[in-house]
């Protein structure tokens, strides 16, 4: 993954690196965390999605697994709206739910309520609501969390 110099967008690399490990480090799937993490309150990010034929985007409990295999579910800490191919969205609920979305977004609002335990996702372009997990149960801090997705045969190279 490249980061800007302002850490406000993140594309998938051209070529595969071997960085160190760390504990904040994913190692078996191409995703980011963002920050600050946040125990209270009300937050609200955007995310431009325009061009890209995959990506991921959500919210994420700080403690989740970053080793092995990553379940993106309630259940494994993590809430997150998925587009899988163009126009193919899923949200990672158990089981995952199919979305139909009419006009694909070119920009996400994502809405976490810590207190109702609520995370909800926006088409910001179309100023309409694509989907709410509620009753999450939060315990302890969460973190925005990002992939740009994979490359898509050179079609979805630009950033998040």
């Amino acid at each position: 993954l490249i980061f800007s110099d302002d850490l406000k967008s993140v594309r998938l690399g051209n070529k595969s690196e071997r960085l160190p490990d760390g504990p904040e480090r994913f190692d078996s799937c191409i995703l980011a965390l963002g920050s600050p993490s946040f125990i209270s309150g009300r937050h609200y990010w955007e995310v431009e999605v325009r061009d890209k034929t995959g990506w991921v985007l959500g919210a994420c409990k700080a403690s989740v697994s970053k080793k092995g295999n990553i379940t993106l579910s309630p259940d494994k800490g993590y809430w997150v709206v998925i587009m899988m191919k163009e126009n193919e969205y899923q949200a990672s609920s158990v089981p995952p739910t199919r979305l139909v979305i009419k006009e694909p977004p070119k920009r996400v609002g994502i809405f976490v309520d810590y207190r109702v335990g609520s995370i909800s996702f926006y088409n910001v372009t179309a100023r309409s609501h694509i989907y709410t997990f509620s009753s999450c149960s939060f315990c302890g801090p969460l973190q925005p969390i990002f992939s740009p997705g994979t490359h898509d045969g050179g079609k979805n190279t630009g950033p998040l």
